[in-house]
């Protein structure tokens, strides 16, 4: 979906940031504009500067499910998963994860509440049993099966969809033809 959305305009990367004011977001190029949200991303190192203090531990921070921060309310981190298979489709479903938990949360809906106390006290072992290297890069690492049918089995608990959709539909202001 990201690659769809940048290609398409409807996202923008942007260069590094250099630092965050509020909701102003000042970048190395000198430019700076209000966010209401900020995706970083930082490659296969966990490393997030402008937030390191929230996140911990660069390599492995505490979240829910590689996702939801423990220690920061509506801190959230897609990526930070490390399986034995390949996590690009498991990122759609994390993202898919924290827009159920947002929705819920704006809502006041009690799964909300009830996934709140699961990002606190529920620490469920997804390794499959699987014996991992013995060093800090694979300090964390999950089954991506196990992984997946945990956060599957969550979901649905709480009615969030797992996988994302294209836009139905084209934007009134991309419909236009070019000829």
């Amino acid at each position: 979906m990201l690659i769809h959305h940048l290609q398409h305009g409807d996202i923008t990367a942007k260069p590094g940031i250099a630092r965050a004011e509020g909701t102003t977001v000042h970048f190395t190029d000198g430019a700076k504009d209000d966010f209401d949200l900020v995706l970083l991303a930082t490659g296969y190192r966990h490393k997030v500067p402008v937030a390191q203090e929230y996140f911990g531990d660069e390599q492995h921070p505490d979240l829910y499910l590689s996702v939801f921060s423990r220690e920061h309310e509506g801190l959230f981190g897609v990526g930070y998963v490390e399986t034995n298979a390949g996590a690009y489709r498991l990122f759609d479903t994390q993202a898919q994860m924290i827009a159920g938990f947002i929705h819920d949360t704006r809502r006041g809906l009690p799964t909300a509440e009830r996934f709140a106390r699961m990002i606190r006290d529920d620490r469920p072992d997804l390794t499959s049993g699987l014996k991992f290297v013995a060093s800090p890069r694979h300090t964390g690492y999950v089954d991506s099966g196990a992984y997946r049918k945990y956060v599957t089995k969550v979901a649905k608990a709480m009615n969030w969809p797992t996988e994302g959709r294209p836009p139905s539909r084209t934007p009134e202001w991309r419909s236009e033809v070019v000829s």
